[in-house]
């Protein structure tokens, strides 16, 4: 049985350019009416962090069965993971439009990095060493580390600047502009891009009548 979820989170695109930003894209048409959350349940949390390979699947079925246990704990850590995708958010759209995060925001980031990173493990690897985390499947915020030391390597990396929102009104994510001139506009040409492209289409036939 594949891992699924009650909202469909599995089948999110990951467009954002970092994990982190994956993260905070987990809400759609942010900001209007029509808002869709992603992350409603544990399992939704769990399924995400398979869809973008930071939970195995077997680790993802043991944490699950975990949360089943402790229901109280699993609601917990899931309201836990949507303040601080918000807190995450609110600091990378400031960082996008040039002005400083929130103290309170940073503080909430240095916390959720001290109790991640106090997780995280070197192990060997054929060239050296590398990152690893505790297999700890009673852990059930496990998914979090990677995504908390995801956004601490580019918060203090020069592609903060590179974070962008998208250009489409009714959109709401952001994403790393890796392109060389740093005109991408949207979070994807083949979504936002064409719907606004539709858009002014639109209204350019509609002011010539």
């Amino acid at each position: 049985m594949p891992i699924t979820s009650p909202t469909g989170v599995e089948r999110i695109s990951l467009r954002g350019g970092r994990i982190c930003v994956d993260f905070v894209n987990t809400v759609d048409n942010r900001g209007t009416a029509h808002a869709v959350e992603y992350f409603t349940s544990y399992a939704d949390v769990v399924a995400w962090g398979h869809h973008t390979g930071l939970v195995p699947e077997e680790r993802a079925r043991r944490l699950l069965a975990e949360a089943e246990r402790h229901p109280k704990q699993a609601y917990a850590v899931l309201t836990h993971v949507v303040t601080l995708r918000e807190v995450l958010y609110r600091t990378f759209l400031a960082a996008a439009e040039g002005a400083p995060a929130a103290a309170a925001d940073v503080d909430a980031i240095n916390e959720a990095l001290s109790h991640a990173m106090a997780r995280a493990r070197l192990i060997p690897a054929d060239d050296g060493y590398m990152w690893a985390w505790e297999e700890d499947d009673t852990a059930l915020d496990a998914p979090l580390w990677p995504v908390v030391r995801s956004a601490a390597e580019l918060l203090t990396s020069a592609e903060l600047h590179r974070v962008h929102l998208c250009s489409s009104e009714d959109c709401g994510w952001l994403f790393l502009d890796t392109s060389k001139n740093r005109s991408r506009r949207w979070c994807a040409m083949e979504g936002c891009g064409n719907r606004a492209k539709a858009r002014r289409h639109y209204q350019r036939t509609r002011a010539q009548l």
